[in-house]
């Protein structure tokens, strides 16, 4: 549950898109036993990938025992898969802004719909990679089957 890094301690909590808007409190169970409850600050929003810092709560420093270093909680804010047409009205509702309404000009009628790429960003990355090293490779055998000679330019 725990990485330590000195007297710091690191952890990863996964929290619902919710409790990132709404708020959480949730009961740890510290190194030496002891149960901590831990809340956001009231009115704050959780951002995916955000650190919080718990002052004090990481372990002792060796020969301090009166001092310890911190926690660090990293949240992984959980979206969830579906919303139903009551969830979206809602959340069109409570989140709605005239900012929002200008980023949707209804004048324009072309539509065109992203297409989502299911995995993490590293296998998208990669899967970029490999298609430019692909388009690459097509270029070349394009002038390579051209029958001309290739020309190389080099300055002196």
């Amino acid at each position: 549950m725990f990485r330590r890094k000195g007297a710091d301690l690191y952890m990863t909590r996964k929290i619902t898109l919710y409790e990132a808007l709404a708020g959480f409190k949730f009961q740890l169970r510290h190194l030496d036993g002891r149960q901590v409850v831990i809340s956001t600050p009231p009115e704050k929003i959780i951002g995916n990938g955000e650190i919080m810092t718990v002052e004090e709560l990481g372990m002792p420093f060796f020969g301090r025992n009166y001092k310890h270093g911190n926690l660090f909680i990293e949240f992984e804010v959980v979206f969830p898969e579906s919303l139903s047409k009551k969830q979206i009205k809602a959340i069109r509702k409570a989140l709605h802004t005239e900012e929002s309404e200008k980023r949707c000009n209804s004048s324009v009628k072309e539509i065109h719909i992203p297409k989502l790429y299911e995995g993490s960003e590293k296998d998208l990355l990669a899967k970029l990679r490999k298609r430019s090293i692909d388009m690459e490779d097509d270029e070349y055998d394009d002038e390579s089957n051209q029958g001309g000679q290739r020309i190389e330019c080099v300055n002196q």
